[in-house]
């Protein structure tokens, strides 16, 4: 018989679990401002367990669980498409996120988001279409 003093224990109840892409996210914040100072903020995503995390003005980041993704304001490759570039551990993806960071600050916010592409675009295209406007 269970103890009347652990009521999750007696009525069967469980802890909530957050899902592995929000503690994902928080690693990554919590590496961007610890080593390279930069803040960022978590925003819950309805795309598949996805979570967004907001770095800079056309700057975000996509994470599942199992990596970082992102475009790169202002970058067009072959085709029109958008440059896509990713990361599996927080540390690396920090690393090179802080170094984006830094140059996007030296530029005036509006060339940054009419010089597109970003991941916003992404975003609505998914939002509109169901698809992403990344490569497969």
């Amino acid at each position: 018989m269970h103890s009347r003093s652990s009521p999750l224990v007696t009525t069967g109840q469980m802890l909530p679990v957050e899902p592995f892409a929000a503690r994902q996210a928080r690693e990554l914040v919590s590496v961007l401002i610890r080593d390279h100072g930069v803040v960022a903020e978590v925003q819950p995503f309805s795309s598949a367990g996805e979570v967004l995390i907001s770095v800079w003005v056309g700057l975000v980041v996509r994470t599942d669980g199992h990596r970082f993704r992102w475009i790169v304001p202002g970058v067009v490759r072959g085709r029109g498409r958008p440059l896509w570039t990713w990361a599996v551990e927080p540390e690396r993806a920090a690393a090179r996120l802080a170094v984006l960071y830094g140059e996007l600050r030296t530029r005036p916010v509006v060339n940054t988001v009419l010089r597109g592409p970003l991941s916003a675009d992404d975003l609505l295209a998914y939002a509109a279409w169901g698809r992403h406007a990344s490569p497969r």
